[in-house]
């Protein structure tokens, strides 16, 4: 029985991430948390943190919004996770912007390039 009740336990976690990327249902989560930007540009950006909540939520393909404040402007973009890795007690995130051609996006890049 314990091995059943394992083999249960373990198909339903994959059967529920499989309906999960098949868009037949969607998981999301309200998380704000706090990470170092390291790098960023009129496409994406690059952060670190070693917060293990965003570590454990956020994997590589996953979208989500991202908050900041560059030169008294606020920002809130949607992004994509196209890169994860791991370098000691520090996780480390290459996102994409979903879309590079808005009004912010078009301010964000003025404000990086004094255009």
């Amino acid at each position: 029985a314990y091995n059943t009740s394992n083999s249960l336990d373990e198909f339903s976690k994959v059967l529920v991430a499989a309906l999960i990327k098949s868009g037949y249902f969607r998981l999301e989560e309200i998380l704000t948390e706090s990470a170092r930007l390291i790098d960023i540009s009129g496409g994406g950006l690059q952060f670190s943190t070693d917060n293990t909540t965003i570590a454990t939520n956020l994997a590589e393909k996953d979208s989500f919004q991202i908050r900041f404040k560059l030169q008294d402007v606020f920002y809130a973009l949607d992004c994509q996770v196209r890169r994860r890795w791991k370098v000691e007690d520090l996780f480390y995130y290459g996102c994409q912007f979903n879309e590079t051609k808005t009004e912010l996006t078009d301010q964000l890049n003025r404000q990086l390039y004094q255009r």
